[in-house]
């Protein structure tokens, strides 16, 4: 017989469900718990082993909809978004030269297939030369992984999780350092974390530190929590430390537009997008230049 739950045990993971499937990516337990504990079905943060040992059951038991790949795993590495460093404008009279300098000796090296050989050339413009700096988003709610994954796709994130450790800190400073050499431009960090002491005391340690140990400028934003976003938003107070208030607390909507208006102040969320049908346009008149020279080319 299956796991059945049942009473409070039942609304905790039925509830915890309903917020699951709320959003369009996947969260962590951590969050599934905060929103849980803003609405009254948990008393204290400590509470939150009772959370994890209760969704462990019901994902080993793949109860009502619950599986082992229902919450994320928290991580907390760099999560470098890919990009291959192309130009975004290439003189596009020797690309095509050099293509078709290209397709020659590959039809040479299948003189038997030449006459059915088609170039077939894919151009990858990188959206970081569209910006005007090297943009890094880094937050202290390493439960808010997905979330920020979700919501700042074509940016790097840096999660925290807490003081991140010095070889963390430094990775992230020579990568931002390298980034900038290939970019020739300077860096721009956006930060995210809870309105606290110890959220504030992470913001300036880490900016401290990456700024001392990278060569390139950097800017540092705070884009949240602010007091001002706390009470335009009604976000309840940590009831264990009054007077701060915490990242997870944030419904999805909330967290969404803090993320998106902050970022979008200083980043052009359309370059990704912009670059991809420009890496598309590019291919296509390569590949449409190259194929109409060696048309008529026979082995």
């Amino acid at each position: 017989m299956g796991y059945e739950p049942y009473g409070k045990t039942k609304a905790i993971l039925d509830r915890a469900m309903e917020h699951i499937r709320s959003v369009p990516y996947k969260v962590s337990a951590r969050w599934g718990f905060y929103r849980l504990l803003q609405e009254g079905f948990y008393s204290k943060k400590s509470d939150y082993q009772k959370f994890i040992s209760l969704t462990s059951r019901a994902r080993k038991s793949w109860y009502d909809g619950w599986t082992p790949e229902t919450l994320a795993d928290d991580t907390r590495s760099m999560d470098i978004f890919p990009a291959n460093g192309e130009q975004p404008d290439p003189d596009l009279d020797k690309l095509i030269e050099d293509e078709i300098d290209f397709a020659n000796d590959e039809i040479e090296y299948h003189r038997d297939q030449a006459e059915n050989y088609v170039h077939d050339f894919e151009y990858q413009v990188d959206p970081n030369f569209m910006q005007d700096r090297f943009c890094v988003v880094m937050y202290e709610a390493r439960a808010m992984h997905q979330q920020f994954q979700y919501y700042t796709r074509g940016l790097t994130l840096c999660p925290f999780g807490g003081q991140p450790s010095i070889p963390y800190k430094w990775a992230i400073a020579k990568y931002i350092e390298q980034e900038c050499e290939k970019y020739q431009k300077s860096a721009l960090v956006f930060f995210f974390g809870d309105l606290d002491d110890a959220g504030f005391c992470i913001f300036e340690a880490g900016r401290t530190d990456i700024t001392e140990w990278c060569k390139s400028d950097i800017e540092f934003i705070r884009c949240g929590l602010t007091q001002e976003q706390a009470t335009k938003y009604g976000i309840p107070e940590n009831f264990e430390h009054p007077r701060s208030y915490q990242w997870e607390a944030l419904s999805d909507e909330q967290a969404k537009e803090i993320i998106t208006q902050g970022i979008g102040q200083h980043y052009d969320f359309d370059a990704p997008a912009t670059a991809r049908v420009k890496s598309q346009e590019i291919s296509d008149y390569v590949n449409q230049a190259v194929n109409s020279d060696i048309g008529g080319f026979s082995g």
